[in-house]
């Protein structure tokens, strides 16, 4: 048996033995990454969530509350926070007990780190998954790194997902995002924020208004981090006839109405973080008038976030106004508040870091926002 293991650790492990060759193949296979995969079937109102790394799944569910508005007399709503994943990562007692338990005597997860690294679960990262003897030999044969001194039963890392099932209600949404924000914000904060958002945004996200109303990009714009005194959408008070022909002038005359579908009430909003100094080609420019009548946005507090459920103290004063409402996305308006909120000069400046500098202070944020 010995004699046919060495038999078959001498025969190349790659089609080619030419070292640059694989040298670009073998750079693909260290390179990991997360996933976060949501599903939703219409019919069944079924919201199926995979996951396989550290982000993260959270819906808020909109629930009436008991009391009603003083002026208004109407009811008010509350947002309900329910976290459909868990972090795979050291911190996950779940994971660590897995790990534990597949590396009997070794000292797999300390410090919350899982042999140095931040997941418990990712694709890619062969390192962590390749036996020693085909690591050991990739290093001789064709330069692959040299096997970790730790390692000794591998593998460590695991790409099979954790699937959850959650049955939609109209008006949940869901937030899926990577660990950047939740580095920044907890899952409470977030739903939260998406709910402070809805406030001032109901009606473009909910609205029977077709598609072809809506800006280029209709219910799906990318959130960009620079104000926009003009608001896209229409309006409770506009119409959709004199939305769409407000919007005619600024449009290329090249538009159709093919080019925009009869859309739904579910929408998906996504941030792309941009420097300031980039130019944002997503949205059309606000002309100059509008610019001089722009006025600063209202800010909110902890104390002051829709949820069902207060917020738990962290040690700061929940009266203190923090959370500005002024995205039109609101994955943007997340990752806002996320790095700075009403801290605009801190905000600025976390957006202003490039690599590799950039990781000693924030994380990648990636968001979607989708509504239901």
């Amino acid at each position: 048996h010995r004699r046919r293991h060495d038999r078959r650790l001498r025969r190349p492990l790659l089609p080619s033995n030419s070292k640059t060759n694989a040298v670009r193949s073998l750079r693909y296979a260290h390179t990991g990454s997360c996933a976060l995969l949501s599903i939703y079937e219409s019919d069944t109102k079924l919201l199926r969530v995979a996951l396989t790394g550290d982000s993260r799944a959270v819906l808020g569910r909109k629930v009436r509350s008991e009391a009603k508005d003083g002026a208004t007399g109407a009811y008010t709503y509350t947002y309900q926070v329910h976290v459909l994943s868990s972090d795979q990562n050291g911190h996950n007692a779940k994971e660590v007990e897995r790990l534990e338990r597949e590396h009997p005597g070794e000292k797999v997860v300390e410090n919350g780190r899982v042999m140095g690294w931040g997941m418990a679960r990712a694709f890619g990262d062969a390192a962590y998954k390749w036996s020693v003897d085909v690591q050991r030999e990739l290093h001789e044969r064709y330069l692959g790194d040299r096997v970790r001194e730790n390692m000794k039963t591998p593998p460590y890392l695991t790409a099979e997902p954790e699937i959850t099932t959650t049955r939609i209600r109209k008006g949940d949404f869901l937030i899926m995002a990577s660990d950047g924000l939740w580095d920044c914000l907890t899952s409470d904060e977030a739903v939260g924020l998406v709910g402070l958002w809805l406030q001032t945004n109901a009606s473009a996200v909910y609205t029977n208004v077709p598609m072809r109303d809506f800006p280029p990009g209709g219910l799906r714009p990318i959130g960009v981090l620079s104000p926009s005194p003009v608001s896209p959408y229409p309006s409770a008070s506009q119409s959709p006839q004199s939305q769409s022909q407000s919007q005619s002038q600024s449009q290329p005359d090249s538009q159709s109405e093919s080019q925009f579908p009869e859309t739904t009430t579910t929408g998906t909003l996504t941030a792309t973080i941009i420097p300031k100094d980039t130019k944002d080609t997503t949205t059309s420019q606000p002309t100059s008038s509008h610019q001089s009548h722009h006025q600063e946005p209202k800010t909110y507090s902890r104390a002051q976030l829709p949820l069902s459920k207060k917020l738990q103290n962290n040690g700061t004063d929940d009266t203190t106004p923090m959370y500005p409402c002024k995205d039109f996305s609101a994955a943007a308006h997340l990752a806002r508040n996320a790095l700075g909120g009403a801290d605009k000069d801190l905000t600025e400046a976390l957006i202003s870091l490039v690599p590799p500098r950039a990781r000693r202070y924030r994380d990648d944020i990636a968001i979607a926002v989708t509504f239901f």
